[in-house]
């Protein structure tokens, strides 16, 4: 059943390489066997937990049958399925590392990521359409570096390439971009070349170093720094930024998140946003922004800037179907001296491994009219 449990670790192309030959596999091994159905059982489970339908019967069935002969991993498989505590693993003698792993953590742990290759799309009034490839390895070379590297671009010859390297006590990374951006307040377009590097210490949650950057043939350098944590159901963060060379420029952002369950289907997810970047000498595009597929969707992309930003956007997630969902979300953001309302409703298509991989699409509705969004992962 490697197949099936690589499902969970590799990239959003791995439907397309594990599940069919984990198919195979099945089709060879007899259901009556009980390692064939343990194996069934595992293929019901792992596709469960991914949102995928399976095509099995149910697991309860071939747990029953292994149980025969496999007592002990036929009931940690109950565990996984939520049908027994893992209390009742206390005392078995006769688990594999599943069940090892639901009795000594509460938890199955699947073992290391492999390297993820995403593909993923976006799409905004003021952005285009386009795509992103994406090369995630949580454990480069064995060294316990996490190494991050996206390439972006879409219809309207905006651009950007990106590679970040972390570990538990430093961070470096470094971007290049071509951005067409839109200034609604003086009514005209402007294309951007934008380039930077930074490097940071870490300790725990917070990091800070030196950073230099350049904005379309102005230069500056500074300090970035901020601080990340979370604790279910919440995450929080904080993003400072200071430049002094060429122009003066500080600003702050802090982004609250909120997820939580409330039905076997349902979620419910709130997002508190503030920024603020008081008489900075920073290129405008530098200031705080809302519009587009992360902060008040029902807007064009990067819609209003101000030197104060507050938004808050409250969503609620419905699972559908096997993969398919749904949401109804509700925003707003105070910025430039106004409040900008908005809301709407949304698909997704959730696809292995979660909860990386999530395909979006959202009708949001404000002040612009409606406005169509696609893109990558949930919003936030």
């Amino acid at each position: 059943m490697a197949e099936v449990r690589l499902l969970q670790v590799s990239s959003n192309l791995s439907v397309a390489v594990h599940g069919p030959r984990a198919d195979r596999a099945l089709s060879q091994c007899p259901g009556q066997r009980p390692e064939c159905a343990l194996a069934r059982a595992d293929y019901a489970l792992i596709l469960a937990r991914l949102g995928l339908p399976s095509g099995e019967p149910e697991p309860e069935i071939w747990i029953a049958l292994a149980a025969r002969s496999m007592p002990g991993r036929a009931q940690a498989r109950r565990v996984l399925a939520k049908r027994d505590e893992a209390n009742t693993l206390s005392a078995r003698t006769d688990l594999d590392g599943m069940g090892e792993g639901l009795r000594d953590a509460g938890e199955w742990p699947t073992g290391p990521p492999t390297p993820v290759i995403g593909l993923g799309l976006s799409g905004a009034p003021g952005l285009g359409v386009g795509g992103s490839i994406q090369y995630v390895d949580s454990d480069l070379l064995w060294r316990g570096w996490r190494l991050d590297a996206t390439l972006a671009a879409t219809t309207r010859r905006i651009g950007a390439a990106a590679i970040h390297l972390r570990t538990d006590r430093a961070m470096l990374g470094a971007s290049v971009g071509r951005l067409v951006l839109d200034n609604y307040r003086r009514g005209v377009t402007q294309t951007v070349w934008t380039a930077e590097a930074e490097i940071a210490a870490r300790r725990g949650p917070v990091w800070l170093g030196p950073m230099i950057r350049w904005d379309d043939g102005r230069p500056g350098h500074g300090l970035t720094g901020g601080w990340r944590d979370q604790w279910a159901p919440v995450s929080a963060s904080v993003l400072v930024e200071a430049s002094f060379w060429r122009y003066q420029h500080v600003r702050a952002d802090v982004d609250v998140v909120l997820d939580v369950p409330v039905t076997d289907r349902g979620r419910l997810a709130a997002r508190a946003l503030g920024a603020a970047s008081p008489g900075s000498e920073a290129p405008w595009w530098r200031r705080p922004v809302v519009g587009g597929g992360r902060v008040l969707r029902g807007a064009p992309a990067y819609r209003w800037r101000g030197d104060l930003l507050l938004a808050g956007v409250l969503e609620w997630r419905q699972q559908l179907w096997g993969p398919l969902g749904g949401v109804v979300f509700a925003e707003g953001a105070w910025i430039e001296d106004g409040l900008r309302p908005g809301g709407g409703l949304g698909l997704r298509l959730h696809l292995p491994p979660q909860p990386l991989n999530t395909a979006r699409l959202d009708v949001g509705a404000g002040a612009e009219g409606l406005t169509i969004t696609v893109g990558w992962q949930e919003a936030f």
